[in-house]
């Protein structure tokens, strides 16, 4: 299993805005990740479609199973689908 960093900012327009790292650091702490979070408000190093991140959210860690020869956003649209219900995903073992 993989593991994300979800970055949560709102924007200057008050909207939330995640950024997604994949596999963080095992060890890494709530206090590295404001820091981070900090210097990429600091020196705008993203921007959104409501504006600038202004505001540090929050942060934590999201597993992320992987489907093996699938793309990261094949995986998402799977995923959302899995989560509300319609579909099912079953890692074939054979």
């Amino acid at each position: 299993m993989v593991k994300t960093l979800e970055l949560v900012f709102r924007n200057t327009s008050g909207q939330s805005v995640t950024v997604s790292l994949a596999d963080p650091k095992s060890d890494l702490t709530l206090t590295q990740a404001q820091v981070v979070m900090q210097d990429i408000i600091s020196k705008n190093i993203f921007t959104s479609k409501g504006g600038d991140l202004a505001e540090a959210v929050g942060a934590y860690t999201q597993p992320r199973y992987g489907i093996p020869g699938v793309d990261r956003q094949t995986e998402k649209i799977l995923y959302r689908r899995v989560r509300r219900g319609h579909a099912e995903y079953t890692e074939d073992t054979g």
